[in-house]
């Protein structure tokens, strides 16, 4: 997939309409924990990637709220990289992407996650 990533693990009692794998990175957040993305794959085989909230509850358990200028901030680091915000949830996530694709994809996601912790927790 990519040399970035230490470990896969595929998530049981997950959706039956999805499948799940927790990957665990090379990549370190600010309090030096490896970061874990996960690889949701739908039942046409697509795929893409997100945090399970992760990232943007670490700046809340800061007493970072993300709102005004700092959603808008998270929200320009996330187009630099194509990636989304969920509205009511914290999740980041990338668009679907191709099994070719996914290894760039898996990069650029550590990327933004890691600019988010440069900028805001650093």
């Amino acid at each position: 997939m990519t040399d970035e990533i230490i470990s896969i693990r595929k998530l049981e009692n997950t959706s039956p309409h999805f499948t799940v794998y927790e990957l665990l990175t090379d990549r370190l957040n600010h309090i030096n924990d490896h970061i874990i993305i996960y690889k949701v794959v739908n039942n046409q085989g697509q795929s893409y990637l997100e945090d399970d909230g992760y990232t943007l509850n670490e700046l809340k358990m800061y007493g970072i709220a993300v709102n005004g200028s700092v959603a808008e901030r998270i929200d320009e680091l996330l187009a630099d990289h194509y990636v989304y915000r969920g509205v009511q949830q914290d999740n980041l996530y990338t668009g679907i992407c191709s099994e070719d694709e996914i290894g760039d994809e898996i990069t650029s996601f550590l990327d933004v996650i890691e600019s988010i912790y440069k900028e805001f927790l650093e």
